[in-house]
Formats: C-alpha cells, structure tokens, sequence
C-alpha cells in the first residue's frame, strides 16, 4: 500500500516580526507514518512501514517539495 505524497501531521502556527526566528519542535510517532493494510478476516490493519520519508517544513500550506 502506497500513502498519499502529502499529509500533514503537526501544525503548529506562530507568529513572527521580520528579522525573527524561533524554534519550533514536534514529535512524530510511528502512527503518523502508519497506513492501513487490509488482512484477511481482521479488517485493517495500520502499520508502519522500516522505510525512507522526507518531511517538509514549510512557511506555506501548499507546499511543493517534490
């Protein structure tokens, strides 16, 4: 099973004068990067996959990182 290119998982919304900068931190659990598998007689199943992904921080929703 292959994920949707791009879900958004934390959001965190800060407000910043010019010139600024702040840190901003999250977590990301093995459940954000889960995604259902369908088994047999037990409906689905999430889990996550021993893979690669990128994460993108971006100032902008529409963010275009591929």
């Amino acid at each position: 099973n292959v994920p949707e290119m791009k879900q958004r998982k934390k959001f965190s919304k800060i407000r910043l004068e010019v010139g600024e900068t702040r840190g901003v931190q999250f977590t990301l659990t093995a459940d954000d990067w889960g995604v259902y598998h369908p088994h047999i007689g037990k409906r689905l199943k999430k889990t996550a996959e021993d893979s690669e992904f990128w994460v993108a921080i971006e100032p902008e929703t529409d963010c275009d990182v591929y």
